[in-house]
């Protein structure tokens, strides 16, 4: 059975927005204490995991963030850092100075009054603001998370130049939502944002995959970026197996982002550290993953196609 490459740390579910796509904070969970976490770092690593992102919640409100993102780069090959940019820049200094060296942010259009999130995205440009006057963009990896919605296909495109002038990646999330009232990452589409699969969205499509070719930091794979088109209205992309790891602000294991499934309250990320227990956390895990309609969400999309790339590399 195929291991997983990659895992998502939710540090916690605490946040200080409430954003009206995001239902993460909805659910409310206790946070792990910070030795805890270094000792699920420890039992990740040994699974073979080398990449981990640490999502929230807001992850600067955890507050042994500092040392448990330092232990993990001690660990494990690729860590980052999602932060929703509010009060957090003193705690992001901090990171980068301990080694960290991507981390990521909302934005999806430079015009903040336009966002579906409009103080998380004055928050994103206030973000870049201050990581230019500290001379930090050069040196780091910057993602820009953009949720591709219905408001923004037009202005999407500069969007990216305006990133890439300022060495930062953008990583495109395309709005979906769930048929049968399932997503617990996700809110329902109360606003009318999620996308279909039209000729404007097609034309961006198609101008995001030119761009990238020309050399802007665009971070999707264009695999990705083809995906979008031939599944974002049925929503029936379904991973194969599992390929990254989903571990919630508890310990608890999740099916994947969007699905806690059964596993979740079977298995926590310290049972992992038996093998026979992980290869049936796998198994039962599958059986969560079989009662799924689909979706489209990028990380288990690029997880995936990352385990193909180590297995042709073989």
């Amino acid at each position: 059975m195929i291991k997983p490459i990659t895992a998502g740390i939710i540090l916690t579910r605490r946040c200080n927005l409430h954003c009206k796509y995001c239902a993460i904070p909805d659910r409310k969970a206790a946070d792990l204490p910070a030795d805890d976490w270094l000792n699920a770092i420890d039992i990740i690593a040994n699974l073979g995991i080398k990449k981990i992102n640490f999502i929230g919640g807001e992850t600067t409100l955890y507050k042994d963030v500092r040392k448990v993102v330092s232990h993990a780069l001690e660990k494990i090959e690729y860590c980052s850092l999602i932060t929703n940019g509010i009060k957090g820049y003193p705690v992001v200094k901090d990171l980068l100075a301990l080694g960290l060296k991507n981390v990521s942010f909302s934005l999806d259009t430079t015009d903040a009054e336009k966002s579906i999130s409009p103080i998380k995205a004055k928050a994103g440009l206030e973000l870049i603001k201050a990581l230019e006057q500290d001379n930090l963009l050069k040196d780091n990896n910057f993602t820009a998370y953009c949720v591709i919605n219905k408001t923004n296909l037009k202005t999407i495109p500069s969007l990216v130049e305006f990133l890439s002038a300022k060495n930062i990646s953008t990583y495109f999330l395309p709005f979906h939502w769930n048929k049968d009232n399932k997503h617990e990452h996700r809110k329902n589409d109360d606003y009318g944002l999620a996308l279909q699969n039209d000729e404007e969205l097609k034309t961006l499509l198609q101008k995001l995959a030119e761009m990238k070719k020309s050399g802007y930091l665009i971070k999707n794979s264009a695999d990705f970026l083809d995906a979008i088109e031939h599944y974002i209205e049925q929503l029936d992309w379904k991973c194969a197996y599992l390929s990254e790891l989903r571990v919630d602000s508890d310990g608890k294991m999740m099916c994947c982002c969007d699905k806690q499934g059964c596993v979740h309250e079977k298995y926590t990320i310290f049972d992992l550290k038996d093998d026979k227990i992980f290869q049936q956390f796998l198994l039962d895990r599958q059986k969560d993953a079989d009662s799924c309609s689909g979706c489209l969400w990028p990380s288990s999309y690029e997880a995936e196609n990352l385990n193909k790339e180590r297995e042709n590399a073989f």
